[in-house]
């Protein structure tokens, strides 16, 4: 058969309930009954008074701004009613409201978080609902990681439904979710509600198909496109959306037709692109006004019913701006709290200092006290008393504890004993909680990760592996060998080709309790997939204030020196230090790289795990079998000296070892690997460099911006009166990573870093 048709396909379009209030009995056999009729239209009436109050807030200067769900009201609530509360999970975009108060969400969170308190996004435990996305279409690749956690865990009985709307369908995020979820077969219900608008961009000028439903066609998902202020119609279709879910048909894709009949948010003024003839059209196919002619015509709505709506939908807004409004401000430095699970210990100390440089500065509150402690690693330090107090157990006699007032020059007294055993006992020690022994092979860096991965999957049955080849190829560092045969190719799983939607899908599954360890084959395509690290994975846990985590290890192949082509080579670790949220890693030799899996695995918090490439297979040495941990956050001195201190990490420690052995027999220089990038180990280099003197940082990213300057930066700051030199850099340099052949030419090899030495050494 030379020329045949191979796939043929058509769009359904489903209405029940029409703009005059006429019902198909039909096509509604089986779909609401008029007790959820009445519910439905309650919820959409409060929703809209709702939204006129938040309207008249933000006018009056007491909201942010503020996006309208008026028009759109029985995609959510139709949509909602289908899917099972406290089951399964929401995952809106922001437009949305009523189907969020139907799953859960307290009502007054909605204005809490317009008004710009993010404890708004704090969701009680037991409601299944994420945070609103405000990046667009972004949020759909979660849904999508929630759903393949159900599936991992045989919850047959649950599903998934996310909303967007029709400009999100434009973004790569859209078809990454819609791909994932159609290969991996998950139960999730894509929502679009098409409300013919892009803030100001109408749809025939974001896409030219004759639908929106029919992009699902590319992801063989089933597919419909429903008169979107139909509740009838809505429901329905998730209903039976759901239905199929469950029953391990997939995901599918719903079409809800529809109009915002407000502007795009309060800052928005629609009358500068739309057409007031086509608004009024809309207008009278308001959701409420179809769905009130209808309960009128079968006699289970009247005008007094209406009055005492409209009575009570004004009485519970009330309240709710009322309790939003009465809730305590946050405290000034709130935004700390929720950045990690555990604070690292330099943002314990920013926190502390902004409290006491407020209270300085405004004039008022405490004077900034300072006392002095011994820390778990017995070194002194001058730590600001109201850190102190954070510390302290409630219920303590803090009265009885006499602090020294700063006030130029450092006065300190000596607290009481107790304070001080509080206070150490409260900073961050070694772990020290050691699980079984498991079954491992040691020998190369590459062969740790492979193994501490296997050790990973064996002992948590939460643990899965997703990324590109990785499977029955291994990775393309072989990694990940053999991981799929043993494991299953449910737990160990190559994926489509798609960065971002392997970091989404990663976060999705995180979100839902699972450990995920997303794998990007090479540090230069982290960029498809920053959007989703960085803005969802590195936030989320701030976003909710803590009620919504991503425990997710990213694995990264990092660095030159392997002979490989464009972005198959560089060092991008200082982007990454710089977004709050994320902890960064790179271990360079086997024993680290064991036990700092092992840590980044059992963090709550996402963790990058840079691997360089040029270690995976450089050396061996002696691991040990049983599980251990390297505490996060702690460098190691690798070489003692007393003459100068030179800190790296990753594969430019071997350099270093080597420019070392090559310095004068009377130079004495210590090496400091801090294998971890953030939180990075100031404590360490600060004690090297006070006895030192001197300092020379190497690292293979470009000089400007790089973690080198924040270090050095530090160093001015901390041993300023100690320093005999200034401090040196040895780095790549400002350009792109030029392919092999110059490869070493960019690299800091023994003796430019050698070079580097001396000149600090002769200042």
């Amino acid at each position: 058969m030379p020329h045949h048709t191979v796939y043929e396909a058509k769009i359904e379009h489903l209405q029940i309930l029409d703009e005059n209030g006429k019902l198909d009995k039909k096509l509604a056999k089986d779909t609401l009954t008029d007790d959820q009729v009445v519910y439905l239209y309650e919820q959409m009436r409060v929703c809209r008074e709702l939204d006129e109050i938040a309207f008249k807030l933000q006018r009056s200067g007491r909201m942010g701004t503020y996006p309208q769900n008026k028009g759109q009201e029985a995609n959510a609530v139709g949509s909602a009613l289908a899917m099972v509360k406290g089951n399964d999970w929401v995952v809106p975009s922001y437009r949305e409201n009523a189907a969020l108060f139907m799953h859960g969400m307290p009502m007054h969170y909605v204005i809490q978080y317009w008004m710009g308190d993010e404890r708004g996004s704090k969701f009680p435990e037991g409601v299944n609902i994420t945070p609103l996305s405000v990046p667009i279409g972004t949020h759909m690749l979660h849904a999508t990681g929630i759903a393949w956690a159900f599936k991992q865990r045989k919850e047959a009985d649950r599903a998934v439904i996310t909303y967007f709307g029709d400009g999100a369908t434009s973004e790569g995020d859209f078809h990454n979710a819609m791909n994932f979820a159609s290969v991996m077969q998950v139960p999730t219900i894509f929502y679009c509600q098409n409300n013919s608008w892009a803030i100001s961009l109408p749809r025939e000028q974001q896409m030219n198909s004759a639908t929106v439903a029919q992009k699902a066609l590319a992801y063989d998902m089933p597919t419909i496109q429903v008169d979107g202020n139909d509740i009838f119609a809505v429901y329905k279709a998730t209903q039976d959306a759901r239905k199929r879910a469950i029953e391990g048909g997939g995901p599918s894709f719903i079409e809800g037709v529809t109009y915002r009949l407000a502007d795009h948010t309060t800052a928005d003024d629609a009358r500068r692109y739309r057409d007031e003839e086509e608004l009024h059209a809309w207008l009278d196919k308001d959701p409420l006004i179809r769905t009130r002619k209808y309960m009128e015509s079968v006699g289970i709505w009247d005008d007094k019913k209406q009055e005492e709506l409209e009575n009570r939908a004004k009485t519970i807004v009330k309240e709710v701006v009322d309790a939003a409004i009465s809730v305590p401000a946050p405290e000034s430095s709130e935004f700390f709290d929720d950045m990690y699970a555990d604070l690292p210990e330099d943002l314990k100390l920013d926190w502390a200092e902004s409290i006491a440089d407020r209270a300085q500065c405004s004039g008022g509150g405490d004077p900034v006290m300072m006392v002095k402690i011994v820390d778990v690693k017995g070194k002194e330090r001058y730590i600001n008393a109201a850190y102190v107090r954070s510390v302290t157990p409630k219920g303590a006699e803090k009265a009885d504890i006499d602090f020294g007032h700063w006030s130029g020059a450092v006065r300190v007294k000596q607290p009481a004993e107790q304070v001080a055993e509080i206070l150490n006992s409260a900073l961050p020690a070694s772990f020290d909680e050691y699980l079984a022994a498991v079954d491992q092979q040691s020998q190369s860096s590459n062969n740790m990760s492979a193994a501490t991965t296997i050790a990973a999957l064996e002992r948590d049955p939460e643990v899965i592996l997703l990324g590109e080849d990785i499977g029955s190829n291994g990775g393309v560092f072989r990694a990940t060998e053999g991981l799929m045969a043993k494991h299953g190719e449910d737990r160990v799983v190559s994926t489509p080709l798609d960065e971002s939607g392997i970091m989404g899908t990663a976060i999705g599954l995180a979100i839902a309790g699972m450990k995920s360890i997303p794998e990007i084959q090479f540090e230069g395509f982290l960029g498809p997939a920053y959007d989703q690290l960085v803005n969802h994975g590195g936030r989320m846990r701030t976003r909710t204030r803590s009620a919504v985590t991503v425990p997710m290890t990213v694995r990264v192949p990092v660095g030159g020196g392997i002979h490989a082509p464009e972005l198959h080579s560089d060092s991008p670790e200082a982007i990454y230090t710089h977004s709050p949220g994320i902890k960064v890693l790179m271990p360079c030799t086997p024993y680290d790289a064991k036990g700092l899996l092992n840590s980044a695995i059992k963090d709550p918090d996402p963790v990058i795990f840079f691997e360089p490439k040029r270690v995976y297979r450089t050396f061996k040495e002696e691991v040990p079998d049983e599980y251990y941990e390297i505490p996060i956050g702690e460098a190691k001195t690798v070489v003692e000296g007393d003459d100068l201190t030179v800190v790296t990490w990753g594969a430019p420690v071997f350099q270093c070892l080597e420019a070392i052995d090559n310095c004068p027999e009377d130079v004495s220089v210590e090496l400091i690997d801090l294998r971890s990038i953030y939180p990075f180990d100031m404590d360490t280099i600060a004690e090297s460099v006070r006895r030192t003197g001197r300092c020379v940082i190497v690292h293979e990213a470009p000089l400007t911006c790089g973690l080198g300057a924040e270090i050095a930066a530090r160093i001015m700051e901390e041993c300023f009166l100690h320093l005999e030199a200034p401090v040196q850099r040895v780095t790549g340099f400002d350009t792109i990573m030029p392919y092999y052949k110059l490869e070493n030419e960019y690299l800091p090899e023994a003796p430019r870093i050698l070079k580097g030495i001396k000149e600090c050494l002769a200042y």
